[in-house]
């Protein structure tokens, strides 16, 4: 019973600290001055029994203090006499000045002033080492208690005129003086927001010193630190996935998981997102007997949780179970029950079908834990598909979370009306605030590298808007450089401790401290990087036939008009404009360099990278005929995978075109036949993505808009669907069918697909037009082996219109022999061509090391592709007696690599043409190290001479470099 009571009594606590209102703010700053400090008079004071975590408070104090007067300020045990002393921490100094210690709640502070001594005191955790949890990283290290360091960061900002944007010295204004005067002070502050919270560890490469991709950077985190964030966690994610359900139950009861499409439960762990569950089923007792044994104080031994980590036994989730609180949210990637009991709780025809299902368990666990006298809260977020504010009541040990798009809807102002609607509706039903986790992260549509996600007056205007909702936010903010965020945090960071500061006012301050004369300048740079992004990128809206929707425009308007030439331009000017403003080697002029280094260099080298891969989209053509040819394969899809390949398996695709149909073979290479997973499926079964499968993707009008997908799983399922690009987006339409007939056949190692499309059913079909083919192997059990597999290398997903290739009916102007290199050297180990006799016609001649073979197992079209193999360098070479002089050409061909290594400053590998002088592709940087299949694309035009006084040839080359590559599917078409 005392157990329970303690813990009662730390529910309460622990609901003050987050959701109740905090003490009032009180700022109380004289007219006067009650000291001067200087470099030589000035002391920091800590008490000798000091905890760390103020000592750390001291020293960056120090650090400032040391920086404003050009002289290092001491740290003292005693107060001195005739000195100017900062006493730092809650200590019989601060007693005896009046400082009541039980006043403070978490993260709040008190500075007092008393004469030349000048206070500064907070709750500061007594375990907790800062110099140790900087260098650890990590969340669980960050969360302790540092009232005191939140204290002289708020002294320093409001006395001395220090600015923290990020760390270093070009992200940190620190005023220089000889005296600093101090005003008679009285201050109680503590944050508004209780949750403050941001995604630090996943945020992008920083912008200086060693192992700048690092997850765990002190930098990043002591950002973390002057910003003032969260020192506290509230769980509130996926919490179910961490009380190990499918390893307590995935075999014992499978009926606790959600029943399937394809008939079978959620309880495999090596799928994606797996354990989703049956919400009528006893898994729902389960639930309320964990959230029931973690509050009342017991091991996780009594209900025998599997631990997380690598040392096994019992253990609560850290991640859902914390102090008071019992996080019960569902999986991510919400997967609806198929059980008849589930799908009549179900709303129809509602995208949060769930919303009665999930509250009504989440209210029933609740209900149960207060009919028991068992203290604590339950945490569950609104999330989709279970958003909506439900009817019933909900009692006051829940606290909810409500998922909103945040400060980058502004640019679809429908969309934010609903959001902040929904917000106020749930503060309204539960009569408290909410807390929310908001997207404000290049994830998904929104991955632009290079492109930054500038946008301080957005969240300065979301939050300051829905503040007087919810008691704190996440803004979920993962990024590819640092950077990008930091001033989109500061604002963020004021507005999360005081909802009533004025943002426009700090986003022109500091734009004055950080830039001088050049804050006109630069602000101009920086709002024109906002007014795009949330305007027109992530913000962007257009018009359907079901009215306007967010989505995020194409590559091609992307790099064409929101970032067109012209705009890059001007964005030039203003940096120029900016940097003729100041001092060449000021820090004024040190900061518009960072910033044209981390913003705007970016920016131009994804755009140029953009038009360079866009050129070599235009030369990626699969030429097919009248009846089945050529056999080409697919790549493995890597998506944002890194390292090395896993096992692979080869997909061969032949396509070709009939009076009346177009026709699509697949060969799906499999050894293991009788571990492949799909089932007959109804047509237009949208889940038979999940299947081992095939797909086609077509562009018959070549608008790259609009497309159709078919999907043929092994058992000869069909789905297709027509879909129309909305920028990144598109929109669905299943009742498009393309009448299409399908045949699957199954061999010991193989299975293959045969689809005939009638033309008629492909709209405005051209001679040449865009497509993709694309295979998914689904195994019983995951594995160390690629499942994706596509053929455009330049497709970022599946349905990146914009970088499919092309299929073509018309005949091919390649004006190499044997460019597939399908010829084998008969006659010599070198000669890969024509012969006529003995005598050489024409083809590929490798040089006399015999360097170069055909290699059956790496080729991008049956049946070889050409392998170099050397520790000095290698060639294989073509003469070129049809290259014509003053002619527009493409080179086009296929790469791979293996350990490519300079032996020679700028060694790689690259491919040489001489028409009448020497052109080399790529021009600078030549390939190096390893990587998969790739395709390469240049333009040029011959000189006027070629072939006139010397054969023009093209070599392709492992040139002052060892190792191994590979070419195929080489092409030098005349434009």
């Amino acid at each position: 019973m005392k157990q329970i009571t303690c813990i009662f009594m730390a529910a309460l606590l622990s609901l003050a600290v987050f959701a109740a209102e905090r003490p009032a703010r009180q700022i109380q700053i004289g007219k006067k001055n009650t000291a001067v400090a200087t470099a030589v008079d000035t002391e920091i004071v800590v008490a000798p029994d000091a905890p760390q975590t103020t000592l750390f408070a001291a020293k960056e104090l120090q650090s400032f203090l040391s920086q404003i007067f050009g002289r290092e300020v001491p740290v003292v045990k005693q107060i001195s006499n005739g000195k100017v002393s900062f006493i730092l921490g809650v200590n019989p100094w601060a007693k005896e000045a009046g400082i009541d210690a039980a006043k403070l709640v978490r993260d709040a502070f008190i500075i007092k002033t008393d004469g030349s001594r000048i206070y500064i005191a907070g709750l500061d955790d007594p375990k907790a080492n800062p110099e140790r949890a900087l260098a650890r990283g990590g969340v669980w290290s960050q969360l302790y208690e540092r009232g005191t360091l939140f204290g002289v960061y708020d002294f320093l900002e409001r006395a001395a005129g220090v600015r923290m944007y990020f760390p270093g010295e070009l992200g940190t204004v620190v005023p220089k003086t000889d005296r600093l005067a101090i005003p008679e002070m009285s201050i109680y502050d503590r944050p508004d927001f209780t949750v403050r919270k941001v995604s630090t560890f996943w945020d992008g490469t920083y912008f200086e010193g060693e192992k700048r991709d690092a997850v765990i950077n002190p930098a990043k985190t002591l950002n973390n630190y002057r910003l003032r964030l969260e020192t506290e966690y509230l769980p509130c994610c996926h919490g179910l996935n961490h009380f190990r359900y499918i390893q307590r139950f995935g075999k014992t009861h499978p009926e606790y998981f959600a029943l399937q499409s394809n008939g079978k439960r959620s309880n495999d762990p090596s799928v994606r997102h797996p354990g989703q569950l049956c919400y009528t089923s006893g898994i729902v007792e389960e639930i309320y007997q964990d959230a029931r044994s973690y509050l009342k104080g017991e091991k996780a031994d009594v209900r025998k949780i599997p631990s997380a980590g690598r040392n096994g036994g019992y253990a609560w989730g850290v991640n859902t179970s914390r102090g008071t609180y019992v996080d019960i949210m569902p999986q991510d990637a919400f997967s609806g029950c198929r059980c008849e009991k589930c799908q009549a709780a179900y709303r129809k025809n509602d995208p949060h079908y769930a919303t009665e299902l999930i509250w009504g368990n989440t209210v029933s666990i609740a209900n149960r834990l207060k009919k028991e006298g068992i203290p604590g809260i339950i945490t569950m977020m609104a999330y989709r598909p279970y958003r909506r504010v439900p009817a019933m009541d909900i009692p006051d040990n829940v606290m909810v979370m409500v998922a909103e798009t945040g400060p980058w809807s502004k640019g679809n102002p429908a969309q934010k009306k609903l959001d902040d609607e929904e917000i106020r509706a749930w503060t309204k039903k539960l009569g408290r605030k909410v807390w929310i986790w908001n997207y404000v992260n290049k994830g998904a549509t929104l991955t632009m590298p290079g492109v930054p996600q500038m946008s301080p007056r957005a969240y300065g205007e979301y939050y300051k808007g829905i503040a007087p909702w919810i008691f704190g936010a996440f803004a979920e903010s993962e990024s590819d450089r640092f950077l990008y965020n930091y001033l989109n945090y500061y604002i963020f960071s004021k507005i999360a401790w005081d909802n009533k500061a004025d943002f426009e006012a700090l986003l022109e301050e500091h734009y004055r401290l950080m830039f001088g004369n050049a804050a006109p300048a630069m602000k101009k740079f920086y709002e024109t990087l906002e007014d795009k992004w949330v305007g027109q990128v992530a913000g962007r809206v257009v018009d359907t036939p079901l009215g306007p929707v967010g989505a995020p425009p194409s590559d091609y308007d992307l790099w064409n008009k929101v970032y067109s030439a012209k705009v890059l331009a001007g964005l030039d000017r203003d940096l120029k404009d900016a940097a003729g403003k100041v001092p060449a080697d000021s820090l004024e002029a040190k900061r518009i360099a960072l910033i044209r280094k981390e913003f705007y260099e970016p920016l131009v080298n994804a755009a140029k990278a953009y038009h360079s891969m866009s050129s070599a989209v235009q030369g990626l053509k699969f030429h097919i005929a009248g009846a089945p040819g050529k056999e080409l394969y697919l790549l493995p899809f890597r998506g944002k995978k890194e390292g090395a390949l896993r096992a692979t398996v080869k997909t061969g695709v032949q396509v070709w075109r009939t009076e009346n149909d177009l026709c699509i073979r697949f060969r799906c290479g499999e050894p293991r036949m009788s571990e492949i997973v799909a089932q007959k499926r109804k047509a237009d079964d949208p889940e038979i993505w999940k299947d081992n499968s095939v797909e086609i993707f077509l562009n018959p009008s070549g608008d790259r808009k609009t497309y159709y997908q078919l999907m043929v799983n092994s058992e000869g399922s069909l789905s297709d669907q027509k879909i129309v690009k909305l920028g990144a987006s598109g929109s669905n339409d299943f009742t498009w069918n393309s009448g299409a007939s399908v045949e699957v056949k199954k061999e010991p190692s193989a299975w293959i697909a045969e689809i005939a499309i009638p033309l008629k059913n492909l709209p405005d079909i051209r001679e040449e037009f865009p497509a993709n083919f694309a295979r998914s192997r689904i195994l019983k059990t995951e594995g160390d082996y690629e499942t994706l597999y596509h053929w455009s290398p330049f497709a970022r997903g599946f349905h990146d219109l914009e970088n499919y290739g092309s299929i073509t009916s018309a005949k091919e102007q390649n004006i190499l022999i044997n460019s597939d290199f399908s010829m084998l050297p008969e006659k010599t180990k070198r000669h890969f061509g024509i012969w006529e006799g003995y005598k050489w016609i024409g083809g590929w001649i490798g040089d006399k090391s015999n360097t170069a073979a055909v290699d059956a197992e790496n080729c991008v079209s049956a049946p070889f592709g050409m392998r170099l193999q050397s520790e000095e360098g290698a060639t294989v070479m073509q003469y070129l007696p049809a290259l014509k002089p003053a002619t527009r050409y493409r080179l086009s061909f296929f790469v791979k690599l293996q350990d490519v290594k300079p032996l020679k400053a700028g060694g790689g590998v690259c491919a040489n043409i001489w028409d009448d002088a020497n052109r080399w592709f790529p021009a600078h940087n030549w390939l190096t190290g390893t990587m998969d299949w790739t395709f390469q694309s240049y333009e040029f035009t011959t000189g006027k001479n070629t072939n006139v006084k010397v054969n023009s040839y093209l070599r392709l080359r492992l040139m002052n470099a060892s190792g191994t590559v590979w070419f195929d599917d080489v092409k030098l078409e005349e434009l």
